[in-house]
């Protein structure tokens, strides 16, 4: 029986995809090395709260419209805000 997904793992970047898109822009922008395995982590930290759509397109735009291999602020500005939690006063309190 397949597991419900939770709130942690709803619209979450699958690594798959992840590793998908990171080819697809090295192929595009022609990297001649591949990235380091600490680099490709770092970039999924920063974008794996994004679901697997939204990143894929954002691929694909920054293909069509930028000239180099993006840095994680440049794919930031590709994909849709990171949603933050708004803490109330309850919140702190209890």
């Amino acid at each position: 029986m397949k597991q419900p997904m939770s709130d942690s793992t709803l619209n979450k970047l699958d690594r798959k995809t992840f590793t998908n898109g990171m080819k697809k822009l090295e192929y595009a922008f022609i990297i001649a090395n591949p990235l380091a395995k600490e680099t490709l982590k770092v970039y999924y930290e920063m974008l794996s709260y994004c679901d697997d759509d939204k990143f894929s397109r954002a691929i694909d735009d920054i293909i069509r419209n930028e000239q180099w291999f993006p840095t994680i602020s440049k794919l930031l500005e590709y994909l849709p805000k990171k949603e933050s939690k708004q803490l109330s006063v309850r919140d702190l309190t209890s």
